[in-house]
């Protein structure tokens, strides 16, 4: 009922009422979308993927870092130090540090392996970061 009169002008086109039954039975009846995960597990999987995302974004950020980033005083105080440890020098009687020398003596043959100071220094700071992750992870 398009126009003034009330009447029914009919179809607009010739054939629009020939349209195939179960056509128009499909378009009638309501489509219902259902999904086999159920609204808690989909939430769920999402903050799942999400927390991976994160986490393999900061990892990559970290990477980064790590590899390209300019070398910090300490880890330049730690390697000469450690350097002086296998050199055979005794912490705080021959020379003075303001951190404990544990790792100093652990990480004093690393320096007879490794020669070169900036490949000593990316080999400590790799050790560091490794260390850094092992103690992320037992949080």
């Amino acid at each position: 009922m398009n126009d003034r009169t009330g009447a029914n002008p009919g179809p607009a086109e010739p054939g629009e009422d020939d349209v195939h039954p179960a056509r128009s039975s499909f378009l009638q009846r309501p489509v219902r979308i259902t999904s086999p995960i159920s609204g808690e597990k989909l939430r769920a999987g999402i903050i799942i993927v999400a927390a991976a995302a994160a986490l393999a974004m900061a990892a990559g950020v970290w990477f980064t870092a790590i590899t390209h980033h300019n070398f910090d005083y300490d880890e330049i105080e730690h390697a000469h130090a450690t350097w002086l440890v296998a050199q055979g020098r005794t912490p705080f009687i021959d020379f003075l540090e303001v951190h404990p020398p544990f790792a100093w003596w652990i990480l004093a043959p690393l320096t007879r392996v490794v020669r070169n100071t900036v490949d000593l220094l990316l080999v400590l700071r790799a050790l560091s970061a490794v260390g850094s992750a092992v103690m992320i992870a037992l949080l």
